[in-house]
């Protein structure tokens, strides 16, 4: 079977020491805008010995993935806080290339899928068949969020001077869309 040079790539080889930055799987293009890796536990310099998954950044700020606003994708009750929404995750479960990165979010038994363009990120939640599906959009900077039809939104978050633009598109048309901000939950 042939491979592409690209696919002998490992985003994960590396490792920390004193005073480095440790690797990441960053799905990115060469000289591409934007990149994508997920928000890993906090505090845990070592992407790979972190347990947890937060979410995913919507927006590329000064060169790296941010999470001036993240994308999260559960089920069951919805939770607004990212400690309490965030996933365990196995890194035997990761498919980490250049340009994919795949992982089972294992608390949700969701399969989350992103690439990039030159310009864009995208992102695939694949859902078990569970009717409590959520997508968790966490935006903390100026933003601004329009709901075009049952099964699209559409948007934009500030950060850092810089506008990026958001369009969420999902398979069926969902029941809800909730904003909040603290702790209060408002129904759009």
């Amino acid at each position: 079977m042939y491979k592409d040079p690209v696919d002998y790539v490992n985003p994960n080889i590396g490792t920390i020491g004193h005073l480095l930055t440790a690797t990441s799987p960053t799905v990115m293009l060469p000289h591409g805008m934007a990149q994508v890796a997920p928000i890993t536990t906090p505090g845990i310099m070592d992407r790979y010995l972190a347990d947890k998954i937060y979410g995913f950044p919507v927006a590329n700020v000064g060169g790296r993935s941010s999470a001036a606003a993240a994308i999260m994708a559960t089920n069951g009750a919805t939770e607004i806080e990212p400690a309490k929404y965030a996933s365990t995750f196995d890194h035997d479960l990761e498919i980490v290339s250049p340009y994919h990165y795949s992982v089972l979010l294992e608390d949700y038994d969701i399969i989350a899928d992103c690439t990039v363009t030159a310009h864009a990120i995208y992102y695939r939640f694949t859902y078990p068949g569970n009717a409590q599906s959520h997508i968790v959009l966490n935006m903390k900077d100026s933003s601004e969020l329009e709901i075009l039809d049952a099964t699209s939104l559409t948007g934009y978050l500030e950060s850092s001077g810089v506008r990026h633009y958001i369009y969420i598109e999902f398979s069926k048309p969902f029941q809800s869309c909730r904003t909040w901000h603290g702790s209060t939950i408002i129904m759009l």
